[in-house]
């Protein structure tokens, strides 16, 4: 798997050391996965980046992750000093659904505060039919089911969900699911999915209870 960590610390973070983007590359690489980290200071920076990252070809047995790290809330997420809301992060990941070359192979992770009322699944979802005839949405959107995210236990998440990740070229449904309510049950996070539908052309969610 090939994994991007796109992160937007605040400056506090900044000084305080405090980073998502260098854990997750080295988790990522520890167990296999390919890995790359981009500091975003703002929205212009963003839209750059997406464009650079997503200029693949991606082969049959290429699975690419795209790992958000930022500052949100209900109504979006923050790169810098700009607050994106779901309609304009859905208009910033445009290069990701323009490659037909990542139909079944890309997977994005939001690891934000309010990422799990995120909006961006329904604004997808609810795009013309004609619009979704010429985007690939990726296969699953993964977020941490708390408004409030700690840290520390994102992190772990995070973790497990990339270890699993190396096991499979293709992410099945049962497998998720499986996985996410046995974190659940042994309290080491609690994540939800937004798995797109090809038949129904929509996203659906998961939440393990």
């Amino acid at each position: 798997m090939k994994v991007f960590v796109i992160e937007s610390p605040s400056p506090n973070n900044l000084l305080d050391g405090r980073n998502e983007a260098d854990s997750i590359v080295n988790i990522s690489k520890m167990f296999g996965h390919k890995a790359a980290s981009f500091f975003v200071k703002n929205k212009n920076e963003l839209d750059s980046v997406m464009k650079y990252i997503t200029d693949v070809d991606a082969s049959a047995t290429d699975l690419y992750c795209y790992h958000f790290s930022c500052h949100g809330n209900d109504k979006g997420i923050a790169f810098g000093p700009d607050l994106l809301n779901w309609v304009s992060f859905a208009k910033a990941i445009l290069p990701i659904l323009k490659n037909k070359s990542l139909k079944d192979k890309s997977i994005i992770i939001i690891s934000a505060c309010g990422a799990n009322e995120q909006k961006l699944t329904r604004k997808i979802s609810k795009l013309d039919d004609e619009v979704k005839k010429h985007i690939s949405p990726p296969s699953y959107i993964f977020v941490y089911d708390e408004k409030k995210v700690p840290w520390s236990d994102a992190l772990l998440s995070w973790t497990i969900l990339y270890h699993q990740l190396g096991k499979v070229k293709k992410i099945e449904r049962s497998d998720m699911q499986r996985l996410l309510k046995k974190m659940k049950t042994v309290e080491f996070g609690k994540l939800i999915y937004f798995r797109w539908d090809e038949g129904k052309k929509k996203y659906l969610r998961f939440r393990p209870k």
